[in-house]
Formats: structure tokens, C-alpha cells, sequence
């Protein structure tokens, strides 16, 4: 058997391709090999991550330690200020994970306007998991979120264990790995 080396996607290491069994090259054995290889490659594709924080120094914070996480695939962050501008940008595309701060600018009460942009996010079908986020230490308002349908509460300030094991828990097995 024949082997060519070809540079992988995303700038990985060259590895050899088993180009056919009869050892003769085609445009077709080679497309073939390349999609066996390219599912294999060390980043899959982007999750979709919406960060929904009032405070820009939390955003910029959750932002660093997205890009630190090694679960496999890279992360498509984006960020939203108000419950306004959130509800928003989810009409306009879907996410695989929402971090939800507890207290945020546009709907509801003092303390429960992140609850109420949850219960908002359900009725409009969105079933991306949902972490909510507080620097608060109250189990009321951490049970009240896990009522209204979060898979998680995180606790500000964020330490990277903890936030990088809830972020790979909430997107499920093939998150885990780092």
C-alpha cells in the first residue's frame, strides 16, 4: 500500500493517507481518506455559547476561560448585555449553552430578572442548557433556577476547575476531556 502525507485541517501534524487498496491515486480514494481523517481531527466543530452578564469584567473573564478549555472543539462566544439584547440574538440563532447571570438589566424584579428571562427562553423552545450564574450564595434562588429548568449554578467569582467541569457536564459526554 501506497501513502501520501497531506496537512491535516487546522494546522495539525502531517499524517500518511492510505490513498487504495490497489495503490492507485484517484481524486476519489483521495477525497474518501481526507473526510476518514478530518473526523478524526484533535477540534471538531465550534460550540455555540451565549453569555448573557451585564458586567463587562465577567464577560471578558468567561471569554479567557473559553478559550482555555480543551474539551475537544473550540467555542463560538457571544455575549449579551441586557435580557433585551438576548432574547435577540436567540431569535436570531440557536446555541448549544447559555451562562444566565441571576441579575440582569431589562425584565422582572430586583434578583429574579435572569429567572425570568429563563422561563422566556423556554417558551420560546430554546432547550440549549442553561448555566445561571450569581455572586450571591443563596440556595433559594439556586433552587428556584433549577425549577425553572437550569442544568446548573455557578457561583461568582468563577474558579476554571469548576466552570471548565459545569461547562463539559451541560454539554454532555463528548464535552469532557480537559
Amino acid at each position: 500500500m501506497r501513502f501520501r502525507s497531506f496537512v491535516l485541517p487546522f494546522g495539525a501534524c502531517t499524517w500518511p493517507y492510505p490513498l487504495a487498496l490497489s495503490g492507485v491515486e484517484t481524486p476519489v480514494n483521495l477525497a474518501l481518506v481526507e473526510a476518514t481523517y478530518a473526523r478524526e481531527s484533535p477540534l471538531e466543530i465550534s460550540k455555540r455559547v451565549l453569555i448573557v452578564d451585564d458586567e463587562p469584567n465577567v464577560v471578558g473573564v468567561l471569554l479567557e476561560f473559553f478559550a482555555r478549555f480543551q474539551h475537544g472543539h473550540a467555542y463560538d462566544v457571544v455575549p449579551a448585555y441586557s435580557a433585551a439584547e438576548a432574547l435577540d440574538i436567540l431569535l436570531r440563532g440557536a446555541f448549544d449553552l447559555i451562562l444566565l447571570d441571576l441579575v440582569i438589566p431589562g425584565i422582572g424584579g430586583r434578583w429574579k430578572q435572569g429567572l425570568d428571562l429563563l422561563k422566556r427562553i423556554r417558551d420560546l423552545g430554546v432547550n440549549a442548557p442553561v448555566l445561571m450564574m450569581s455572586g450571591g450564595w443563596d440556595t433559594r434562588k439556586e433552587a428556584e433556577a433549577l425549577t425553572a429548568g437550569a442544568v446548573g449554578y455557578l457561583h461568582k467569582p468563577f474558579n476554571l476547575p469548576d466552570l471548565d467541569h459545569s461547562v463539559a457536564l451541560a454539554l454532555g459526554p463528548r464535552a469532557t476531556g480537559g
